[in-house]
């Protein structure tokens, strides 16, 4: 049976049901938009179930905006403190109550390393053809409205990688927690450029809109 959740005074079935909520106002606003007078009372009752909160928090939270993650392309929430610092958070990580697992936070700094490489491949897709097709769907897109997408789930080909040279993940090769840092990185500059190697081979990617891939993710 799923488990109820309540968040500050709104009421949830499950978890996934939580995260739509919370997702959705995130991509209700643009990069830059301060959150509206409800909606931030929404996201700073949700943001107490942050495992690091009252960290967060610090002097106060002033205001929340979305903004762009200058690291990963996709939105995040962003607090701005009463005494003028800021920093960002997750909205997963607080619906769950608790801090991501180190396979987790490993899988991220393995996304976040090779940006590079999916926009490379989303350049030149676009470069050669211009406006293309969905490759799953087939519906018209464009640079913006697209996503490049992973045939092989990406958490399997990380696994992949881990079984093929054994790597063990460990905080140690992580980076720590800190103000302004939206997302893991690697601090093994080995580790890394190993991973980057193998993904460079074996990922098999392709462009789709962004409604296909945005659906598929939910599923």
């Amino acid at each position: 049976m799923a488990t109820r959740m309540k968040i500050g005074q709104r009421e949830f079935g499950t978890k996934k049901e939580a995260q739509q909520h919370y997702r959705s106002i995130l991509n209700g606003y643009l990069p830059g938009d301060s959150l509206s007078e409800t909606d931030f009372s929404d996201i700073l009752d949700l943001l107490t179930r942050h495992p690091e909160h009252e960290k967060k928090i610090g002097s106060g939270v002033s205001h929340i905006k979305v903004v762009q993650n200058p690291e990963y392309p996709s939105r995040c929430f962003w607090i701005f403190r009463d005494d003028g610092t800021s920093t960002d958070f997750s909205y997963v990580t607080c619906v769950n109550g608790k801090p991501k697992t180190v396979n987790q936070e490993f899988i991220e700094a393995c996304r976040v390393s090779i940006v590079d490489q999916i926009l490379e491949y989303k350049n030149e897709y676009f470069a050669s053809s211009g406006d293309g097709f969905c490759e799953e769907t087939g519906v018209p897109i464009t640079w913006k409205n697209s996503h490049v997408d992973h045939i092989i789930p990406f958490a399997q080909i990380v696994n992949d990688f881990l079984n093929l040279t054994g790597t063990i993940p460990s905080s140690e090769m992580l980076s720590k927690s800190a103000d302004n840092q939206c997302s893991v990185k690697f601090t093994c500059e080995h580790t890394e450029s190993e991973w980057r190697a193998y993904h460079m081979i074996f990922a098999q990617l392709r462009v789709v809109s962004v409604e296909f891939n945005l659906t598929r993710m939910r599923k």
